[in-house]
């Protein structure tokens, strides 16, 4: 009985986030009346951590006192980057498995485009529950990145001893909290926004239209290295993809 009781009060509160997220989604409204941003401030936000934490980070923290080289910045990026996005897709997933299964056995069928959108406005309405922004959130991140480089065949030492001052230095920790927040804010947005960051570390011809140089001066058609993948959504008809925020590279030599 008590079982059975425990059972129905967490369908109640399962109940209760799915009438919020209906109030939350009626008239689109939702990132008015909601905490979830608009996708303008995400691409606001993106922008701002790019040209500011994530700078310090790769140019002062990495170069200048790590004394990294272009190539190993780049690899540490691409590290970095990937265990902040690892992270948020592996919480996002199984927040989605419990509010779906929530939703499929209060509606006793298959979830539709309309309990789809639900779904979405009950992880946006939750997102800073998800992944909290603290220091379990951090520690985990920097945990996934230890990890690929236990697993890596050619590891990068320069970049090890950049992970390994993790506990003591703020920029890599506050950089941490900021990407994974906004990251996971990219992955609920609607209209969907993007940014993949598989491209991190690939090498590319430097152009004016897609990329931001973070250092320096470069040539249109010299190769750059991303440091940062651009965040793209859909322009204004919806026919195509449009950079919202240009990727960060540098130049690939020196």
């Amino acid at each position: 009985l008590a079982a059975a009781r425990a059972e129905l009060a967490a369908r109640a509160e399962d109940m209760r986030e799915m009438r919020s997220g209906c109030q939350l989604a009626a008239g689109g409204k939702q990132n008015l009346l909601g905490r979830f941003p608009l996708n303008v401030e995400i691409v606001r936000e993106y922008s701002q951590f790019m040209n500011q934490d994530y700078s310090d980070l790769l140019l002062g923290t990495a170069m200048e006192k790590g004394g990294l080289s272009i190539q190993e910045t780049s690899n540490f990026a691409s590290l970095f980057t990937t265990a902040c996005h690892k992270h948020v897709e592996e919480h996002l997933a199984i927040s989605r498995q419990h509010f779906a299964a929530a939703l499929g056995g209060a509606l006793g069928g298959a979830l539709g485009p309309q309990v789809e959108t639900l779904l979405l406005k009950c992880l946006q309405a939750r997102q800073a529950e998800i992944i909290p922004d603290n220091d379990t959130t951090v520690k985990a991140v920097f945990l996934q990145m230890w990890n690929a480089l236990a697993g890596s065949k050619h590891p990068v030492p320069a970049v090890a001893r950049l992970v390994q001052q993790e506990p003591a230095d703020p920029t890599l920790k506050k950089c941490a909290g900021a990407l994974v927040r906004v990251l996971a804010r990219v992955a609920l947005s609607d209209p969907p926004l993007r940014a993949d960051v598989a491209v991190v570390g690939e090498p590319v011809p430097y152009s004016k239209e897609q990329h931001e140089l973070m250092d320096g001066n470069l040539k249109v058609g010299r190769q750059c290295l991303v440091l940062l993948p651009p965040l793209t959504g859909p322009d204004p008809e919806g026919s195509r993809k449009q950079v919202k925020v240009r990727a960060a590279v540098l130049e690939s030599q020196g």
